[in-house]
């Protein structure tokens, strides 16, 4: 095959497989670099009937000309392989086990899917803020803590929560441990 200035000109303008790979990694060192960063702090009244879960959007200032993001707040599932594996008859479902919240707080707010899990998508800018309404887990029907024992066994237990954040073609997914503060004690 003949040599060209059009298949010359063609190669040139084909990125070899090192400029592809330099081009990836530049795209993930900025992906990276706009990882949202988030402020969190939940407070729970004194007889932690009730908390309040605050999700503040601090930054990186690379995220500015973005404008408003979406996140969604969720609680972090630690274990998603609960409830696999062999089941005895009269034991609940794979799915009733992963249903359940294995953590001290569910979500409360209007806009929560069924099981309190998480919350529906809302848009925060860098410096605003939003809050959730939390209530206490309960244990599972199938299971013999008593309501007291199960609130003692995660009395001091930070909540696990995923921010998943979305902006323009990016997605991050931010998993946090937030403690909890009881109302005067802070």
């Amino acid at each position: 095959m003949p040599v060209t200035k059009n298949s010359v000109a063609a190669r040139r303008a084909t990125p070899t497989g090192a400029a592809q790979t330099l081009s990836r990694i530049e795209q993930q060192r900025l992906h990276a670099n706009l990882t949202p960063h988030f402020r969190c702090t939940i407070v729970a009244n004194e007889a932690r009937s009730t908390a309040m879960l605050r999700v503040h959007l601090e930054g990186p200032p690379g995220l500015l000309p973005h404008g408003a993001i979406e996140i969604t707040a969720s609680l972090r599932d630690d274990d998603p392989h609960q409830g696999e594996g062999p089941r005895l008859a009269g034991t609940p479902t794979p799915e009733e086990v992963r249903a359940h919240v294995w953590g001290p707080w569910k979500f409360s707010a209007d806009d929560r899917d069924d099981t309190g899990w998480t919350v529906a998508p809302q848009q925060l800018a860098i410096g605003e803020w939003t809050r959730y309404g939390l209530t206490p887990t309960s244990p599972p029907l199938w299971s013999t803590s008593s309501t007291e024992d199960w609130h003692r066994d995660y009395a001091s237990e930070p909540v696990g929560l995923s921010i998943t954040a979305r902006s323009k073609d990016s997605e991050w997914i931010v998993p946090l441990e937030v403690p909890v503060t009881i109302e005067g004690t802070a």
